[in-house]
């Protein structure tokens, strides 16, 4: 899979909770915490494939903010007890369009 189909995926999984994200921030269930631990591994599939992306690639981009996706994939690599939902939440909903509408550009060429 490309990093714009990872980014489709998790943007179409995560649309299972758009009316209620609650079960992913406190899930209370198995299933919940499954759900949500699926989110957070989604995201860091497409963080680790934006991560590697070379810096010709990167560099026609510019709108998204490398550092930031940079410091998340990191987080989620290292620190994945202390993972903040609404961090990835607002990551999902925030940045990954804008990486998905410029890879979708950049890797056209």
């Amino acid at each position: 899979m490309t990093i714009c189909e990872n980014i489709s995926e998790l943007t179409a999984r995560l649309g299972a909770y758009a009316d209620d994200c609650s079960p992913l921030i406190a899930p209370i269930d198995a299933m919940q915490r499954n759900a949500a631990d699926g989110i957070v591994y989604g995201l860091f599939k497409v963080l680790e494939e934006a991560y590697v992306l070379d810096e010709e690639t990167t560099d026609r981009i510019p709108e998204v903010d490398w550092a930031a996706l940079h410091g998340m994939r990191n987080i989620l690599a290292h620190a994945y007890g202390e993972v903040d939902m609404h961090a990835i939440l607002n990551t999902i909903d925030r940045d990954l369009p804008v990486l998905y509408n410029g890879c979708i550009r950049a890797l056209s060429f």
